[in-house]
């Protein structure tokens, strides 16, 4: 992980980020394209140090949540 600027709080603690490739590992073997595409529809924030681009862990966090609840909400439909 990469420390890098405090968070969007502001309470200091510094934000943490993780390369592409690792993005993907974490969200099940994605590619470095498809954790792009995911940047360029706003489901992934993302920022640049340098030349490396890097993907903020809430952001990971954050869909993963998001997902939970459309699958969630799609099974209570079901059940309904």
């Amino acid at each position: 992980m990469h420390a890098g600027a405090p968070d969007a709080e502001g309470n200091g603690e510094p934000a943490r980020y993780v390369s592409l490739v690792n993005a993907g590992r974490v969200l099940g073997g994605l590619t470095t394209r498809e954790i792009r595409n995911m940047i360029d529809r706003g489901e992934l924030e993302g920022h640049h140090f340098g030349r490396r681009h890097m993907i903020l862990v809430e952001s990971i966090d954050a869909l993963v949540n998001r997902k939970k609840a459309e699958a969630l909400a799609a099974r209570e439909l079901v059940a309904a």
